[in-house]
């Protein structure tokens, strides 16, 4: 017994094909704009966010090291000790630029939890050592919360001014791991008007991980043994925060 094939004329192909493409792209489409859900049995979601890429090179130590290679090897080492505890989100994986605003709207866009900015330091004096962890505050000329009378700033960039509080205490948590490194370096906790934070719609910090232009330091931030100490510690710090928010919210 045989069966015979039916051939699909001539013309109704291209027809057929449109009509696949209208069915399937938009569904598609708006998949792909939709922010992934966190998945299942994570504590919250951590963008992290690699200081400089591309051509801004960042700061520069005086054996080669630049600021922009260093924050992305850090931000792959906290990756690896954050997951699969937390759902993490890098506002960049490799080595390309991406405008300030762009870092939170990714971290925005993917409904974050925490946004933790990576970068190192540099100074004029070759001796200057030490870690700073950075929480936002405005500028004078913007101090309220964010408000329909407050006009003094676009409202995207009064984002963090829901989260001030918070952000402070991401940034004690963070301090209070980072000083128990070994040699126990310095750590300090800075409020600045910075603008990489004001658009972050959740607790934000940028951490200076050390001084490039300090010659041990510079060697030790190459080291991925370090690299990846900090990591550890920064992902304690994280660890800390958040149980801190639940007993509060308990």
């Amino acid at each position: 017994m045989t069966t015979e094939r039916r051939k699909i004329p001539t013309g109704l192909v291209p027809i057929i094909l449109y009509m696949t493409m209208v069915i399937v792209t938009p569904s598609a489409a708006k998949a792909q704009d939709q922010p992934p859900s966190p998945f299942a049995g994570a504590h919250g979601t951590v963008a992290i966010d690699p200081g400089h890429g591309g051509k801004d090179v960042g700061g520069r130590g005086n054996a080669g090291a630049t600021e922009k290679e260093i924050c992305l090897a850090i931000a792959r080492e906290l990756t690896h000790r954050l997951e699969p505890g937390y759902r993490v989100v890098l506002t960049r994986s490799d080595d390309y630029d991406i405008p300030l605003e762009e870092r939170t709207a990714i971290a925005n866009h993917h409904r974050a939890d925490l946004f933790i900015s990576i970068h190192t330091g540099a100074s004029y004096l070759r001796n200057t050592e030490g870690m700073g962890i950075y929480h936002y505050q405005p500028a004078a000329r913007a101090v309220a919360a964010p408000s329909s009378s407050n006009t003094a700033l676009p409202l995207w960039h009064q984002a963090q001014m829901a989260h001030l509080n918070a952000s402070q205490a991401l940034a004690g948590s963070l301090r209070q791991s980072l000083t128990q490194l070994a040699g126990h370096p310095t750590v300090r906790t800075i409020a600045a008007p910075l603008a990489v934070l004001q658009g972050a719609d959740m607790p934000a910090v940028i951490i200076e991980v050390g001084y490039l232009t300090h010659p041990s330091t510079e060697e030790e931030l190459r080291s991925a043994e370090y690299q990846a100490a900090l990591a550890k510690a920064i992902a304690r710090g994280v660890e800390r925060y958040f149980a801190a928010s639940l007993r509060h919210e308990r």
